[in-house]
């Protein structure tokens, strides 16, 4: 999927660009070499690939360098894909880290090597390989990234299961306020155990909010709330605590709204 869904990854160090753009202009993996690269607090190292079927990446880091590393792995969204932060300290060395992951289905993908702790850069070497494996692809779902998000206009409600089967494991809503204010996400559900993460427009990597209040002692009735600018748009991912051990479907409803500050 090549899309052209605008983003920006000022936080990574990419400037605003295209889906298929920002793939272009970053940097490729290099699937037959080891690449030496450089990682600072505010500027990690960032690798493009794309892939033409579901498959196994996998992703190793060296560094002689004095630091604490982490990897991940993002979408073409710039998401972080479920599983893929990895922080293992391979035999208690901080920047001695690796992992790999389920790549769903074809499309463009980045991997991202972040410095946790100190200052300065350091180097690393990193070294990636893939395993096509078409017979795991995951079929996408309606409403899985920010650019299918549930539009709501403040007063709005929606309805929506989180379920297995069909492979449902969460929503993302979207808002944008006419003014100045606090816009409000509430779910209610009667079974099963709710989150909502909250996010800003084009910063999609780290959520800024992960809300599980459980409201009354309701497992399923949470609300976020966040500060907004007039003409601002925000983003909310209703899920569950661990998709991967639901047994039933989970019903909700979810409702806006928005006080004006």
């Amino acid at each position: 999927m090549k899309a052209a869904f605008a983003t920006c990854l000022f936080a990574l160090g990419l400037a605003c660009a295209t889906t298929t753009q920002a793939a272009e202009e970053t940097p490729a993996i290099d699937w037959e070499n080891i690449t030496t690269v450089t990682v600072e607090t505010d500027a990690p190292a960032i690798l493009a690939f794309s892939t033409q079927s579901a498959g196994l990446f996998s992703l190793a880091v060296r560094s002689d360098d004095d630091g604490d590393l982490q990897l991940r792995v993002l979408d073409e969204h710039q998401v972080t894909l479920e599983g893929s932060q990895f922080d293992i300290d391979y035999r208690g060395n901080r920047s001695s880290e690796q992992g790999a992951i389920v790549i769903p289905r074809a499309g463009n993908y980045f991997a991202v090597v972040e410095r946790r702790f100190g200052r300065g850069a350091m180097r690393a070497q990193v070294g990636a390989s893939w395993l096509s494996f078409p017979e795991i692809e995951e079929v996408d779902f309606s409403h899985s990234n920010p650019s299918t998000a549930v539009s709501l206009t403040p007063g709005d409600g929606h309805e929506g299961t989180i379920s297995n089967e069909p492979n449902q494991p969460w929503y993302w809503y979207s808002i944008t306020s006419e003014a100045q204010g606090q816009v409000f996400l509430s779910t209610r559900a009667a079974e099963g155990d709710l989150v909502i993460e909250v996010y800003r427009d084009n910063a999609f990597i780290n959520y800024e909010t992960r809300v599980d209040n459980d409201e009354d002692g309701v497992r399923g009735n949470e609300t976020a709330n966040v500060r907004v600018s007039a003409g601002e748009t925000v983003y909310f991912r209703v899920r569950t605590h661990s998709h991967r051990s639901l047994r039933e479907d989970i019903p909700f409803t979810v409702r806006s709204a928005f006080v004006d500050l």
